[in-house]
Order: structure tokens, then C-alpha cells, then sequence
């Protein structure tokens, strides 16, 4: 009849109000997979005239930005940085923290020179040293390389990035002295150097 209709459409819109209970903590995190960084296309068919931005590579890695910036920090990557990084000359900030990267830093991270403010290597397990390429990229503001197995001397072409407001070497191998041209940095704000073999005096 109309009345049991009615029961019935009042229960088929009835909202299930019950909490449901949570579920059991997991004793440990799940470990985050492991993949090689050159698996990845968007290392070998990356076009410069794409903005940074659209979005080509991987979805499930959180690699685009508005503001043209890789970030594929704590993504489980590793193997070593692919030289076709310096394809990317659009990019505005590039952080691969948090991973298992090994290996040099590539020297064409040079050819970044035009937009890139920000590089994070940080907590990772790169070796070799800190390319002296690197002091092409003027535009940089915040430069991180913490706890590496980064070995040699601070290069003096650190002194030509005059924008750089943070760098920080902590936890390597680094040795040798602070380089005096450091203190061309007027703009610089924190200075991390602790956990390195580095001797002589603050410039």
C-alpha cells in the first residue's frame, strides 16, 4: 500500500549515522617503494618548450607545480641524478629530498641557470662533490645538500650567487676552509656547515 511505499523511501534516504571504529594502528609505517629515478620518462622526453607546469610526468608523484617546480621529495627514488636534468631550463625550484639518490650531483645542473631559486638534495646518499657548475645558477635563493656523503672543498663559485639567502652543507665530508668569497653573500641569512672536517675561521 502508500504506506509501506513511504517507509520504504524513508529508509532507502536515511543517513547511517553509526561511527564506525577505527582501525587498528599499524605497528610499523609501511615502507615507501623503492624506484629507479630513470625509470621515470619525463627525465628523457621532457620538451622546453612545455611549461613546467602541464603536468606530463607521473601523476601519482606530486612532480607539478604552479610555479614550475619539481618536487618529487620523500617519492622513494633512487639511482643516480640523470645528466637530462639540464633539460629542465624553465624550472623555478627542483627538490628531490628525502630519497635514495646516490651518485654525483650532475654538472649540468648548470644549464638551470635561468629561473631556478630553490634546489633541495637534501637527506639523500650523494657522493662526490659539489659542482663548481653550480655557481652559474645566480638566480638561486635556498640551496640544501644536508646529510650526504658530499666530499672536497666548499668551491669558491658559491661567492657569485649573490641572491642565495640559505645554504646548507650540513652532515657531509666536506673539508678544507670556509672560501672568503662567502662573504660576498650579502643577502645570505643562515649559513649551516656542522658535521663536515672543515677547518680555519668563519670569513
Amino acid at each position: 500500500n502508500n504506506d509501506d511505499d513511504d517507509d520504504d523511501d524513508d529508509n532507502e534516504h536515511k543517513i547511517d549515522s553509526t561511527i564506525p571504529s577505527p582501525a587498528a594502528a599499524p605497528t610499523s609505517p609501511a615502507a615507501v617503494p623503492t624506484t629507479d629515478v630513470a625509470s621515470f620518462p619525463f627525465f628523457s622526453s621532457y620538451n622546453d618548450d612545455t611549461s613546467p607546469s602541464s603536468c606530463v610526468w607521473p601523476k601519482e608523484l606530486k612532480g607539478c607545480t604552479k610555479d614550475g617546480a619539481l618536487n618529487f621529495s620523500d617519492s622513494g627514488l633512487a639511482g643516480t641524478i640523470p645528466t637530462t636534468i639540464g633539460t629542465y631550463t624553465n624550472l623555478r625550484g627542483l627538490y628531490l629530498s628525502e630519497n635514495e639518490l646516490s651518485g654525483p650531483i650532475p654538472s649540468e645542473i648548470g644549464l638551470l641557470h635561468r629561473h631556478l631559486h630553490y634546489l633541495s638534495f637534501r637527506n639523500n646518499r650523494i657522493t662526490g662533490t659539489i659542482p663548481t657548475e653550480l655557481g652559474l645558477l645566480t638566480e638561486l635563493r635556498e640551496f640544501y645538500i644536508q646529510h650526504n656523503k658530499i666530499e672536497g672543498t666548499i668551491p669558491t663559485e658559491l661567492g657569485l650567487l649573490t641572491k642565495l639567502t640559505d645554504i646548507d652543507l650540513r652532515l657531509n665530508d666536506l673539508e678544507g676552509t670556509i672560501p672568503s668569497e662567502l662573504g660576498k653573500l650579502t643577502k645570505l641569512v643562515e649559513l649551516d656547515i656542522p658535521g663536515n672536517e672543515l677547518v680555519g675561521t668563519i670569513p
